[in-house]
């Protein structure tokens, strides 16, 4: 019970799923809890980072 609660909350996070690898970002937010592999880049991350798509970086 508590553990589907805890993988549906991680992989249904209210952040949007960029438009690349999504099975690669399910993945990450299954066993990471963030959408990148990359911990530092996560951390420093901006708003804007995460309103734009990932191609327009």
């Amino acid at each position: 019970g508590i553990l589907l609660l805890l993988i549906t909350k991680r992989l249904l996070a209210e952040r949007t799923v960029p438009s690349g690898d999504w099975k690669r970002v399910m993945i990450h937010r299954l066993l990471l809890d963030r959408d990148t592999r990359d911990r530092e880049a996560w951390i420093h991350r901006t708003p804007s980072d995460m309103e734009e798509p990932p191609e327009k970086k």
